[in-house]
Formats: structure tokens, C-alpha cells, sequence
């Protein structure tokens, strides 16, 4: 795994991430997935001082060092000499493995805060039905890319993107390649657009899902290793049971 950890400083202000890209699963500091998007690493970083919690058999170590060699992890303990490495001051700070957003509907950070006041009736009459609706492939590929940026900010490292504004392949495809400029590690959920049908045309909870286009982009992204593909099905409360 790559080094990527996200250091908070014990008051509310953030450091910084530590870095920029990842490999493997995250499972605790030795081993965590954290694509950053601030710095670029040298060779070798010391990361030193800092609260860390391993979320392993170590623990959460009250004062250590994090040694950091090609962008891997290589070591934590309470002191480490590395004179030839780039020094962080992380005293003060917590360090902890990147977070995991498990559901998010990333296009919607083009309009942070315009529904927060919305009832559930209104948000699926003003958003699906509404300003969804005119949303371009354009439009969905910078918004999700502002909300992977931001959550990668914020301290999550592994976004579960549940994309609903998807009427088109371009669509899907503007949202993938957002995911993926951002540098985070995605699962990225094929969703169900929910307009308002038009007379004479079938109402979204009565159309299947689209197995061919996802599977088109499973074919597409094949083997990479920040990005998987999924399907967000209509549940029994959307759609009918034939659905």
C-alpha cells in the first residue's frame, strides 16, 4: 500500500494530506489506501510527532514517527531516524487512515446547501425532476470532480459515488472520468435518473435497469486499480417488483 494519511491537528484546524496516491485495501496505518491531492512526495518523508491511530495491533500510538519511502509506509514507531528525508511537524496532529464516504451522490455538490431545507417530496420534485434534468455531461464531469476534490480535502480517500443523473452514456461517462482525474479511490454506483415521465412515456420505476451500459462500462474499466463499477438498482420502494 502507498503512504496516505490524513493528519488533523487535536483543535479543529486540518493540516494536510500527506500524499497523493494509493494501492491495496485500507485496513489500517500500515496499510492504508489515501490518494491525497496537495503534495508531491520526495523520496523519502518523515512524518514525526504526530497521535497515531494504527487501526491494527498497535494501536493508537500517543507520540510516533511514519516513515514514508516511495510512497509507502515503511515504518511507524516512536522514534525513527531519517536524516535524508523531507520532515513533516506533525506534533499535535492526529494521523489516521483515509476515511471511507460509503454513499454519496457526488454531482450534487454543484448545489451544496440549494435543498437544505427541502422536504423529501420537494427534494424529488425540485431536484430529479427539476434542476437534474438539465444537468449536461458537462456539468455532471466538473461537479463530481469539485465533490472528489473536496472529499479528498476533507480526509476521505474512498468514495462510494451513487450517480442517479445519468440519463446517457455520456453522462456516466463525464462522471467516471471526474472520479478519476480526481486521484481518489471510487466505486462508482450506476444509478436511475428520476424525472417526471412525459405523457405516453414509461415512468422511470417501470424500466429496467440498464444491464448493457453497465456492463459497457465494466468492459471499459476494467482492471484499473482506483475504480470499480456497480450497480445502484431501484429498490422494492422505487420500483415495481418486475423491476
Amino acid at each position: 500500500p502507498t503512504a496516505g494519511l490524513w493528519a488533523l491537528r487535536a483543535a479543529p484546524t486540518r493540516l494536510r494530506c500527506a500524499h497523493s496516491r494509493t494501492h491495496g485495501q485500507r485496513n489500517s496505518a500500515n496499510d492504508c489506501s489515501a490518494p491525497g491531492a496537495v503534495t508531491d512526495m520526495t523520496t523519502r518523508t518523515l512524518i514525526r510527532g504526530a497521535t497515531v491511530i494504527t487501526m491494527d495491533a498497535q494501536g493508537v500510538l500517543p507520540r510516533a514517527d511514519i516513515l514514508v519511502a516511495d510512497e509507502r509506509i515503511t515504518e511507524i514507531a516512536p522514534t525513527i531516524a531519517a536524516d535524508d528525508a523531507e520532515l513533516v511537524d506533525a506534533v499535535g496532529c492526529i494521523v489516521i487512515p483515509g476515511l471511507i464516504n460509503a454513499h454519496m451522490h457526488t454531482w450534487q455538490t454543484a448545489l451544496r446547501g440549494v435543498a437544505a431545507n427541502w422536504t423529501l417530496p420537494e427534494y424529488f420534485r425540485k431536484m430529479h425532476a427539476g434542476l437534474a434534468t438539465v444537468f449536461e455531461p458537462a456539468d455532471l464531469n466538473i461537479a463530481t470532480l469539485a465533490g472528489a476534490l473536496n472529499q479528498l480535502n476533507c480526509g476521505t480517500t474512498t468514495l462510494v459515488d451513487w450517480c442517479h443523473n445519468n440519463r446517457t452514456p455520456e453522462h456516466n461517462d463525464a462522471a467516471v472520468s471526474a472520479l478519476l482525474e480526481s486521484g481518489i479511490r471510487a466505486a462508482f454506483f450506476h444509478g436511475t435518473p428520476k424525472p417526471d415521465p412525459k405523457p405516453g412515456e414509461t415512468p422511470f420505476w417501470e424500466v429496467p435497469h440498464p444491464r448493457a451500459e453497465v456492463e459497457r462500462l465494466l468492459k471499459a474499466h476494467q482492471g484499473r486499480e482506483l475504480l470499480s463499477i456497480h450497480a445502484a438498482v431501484l429498490g422494492p420502494h422505487y420500483s415495481t417488483l418486475e423491476v
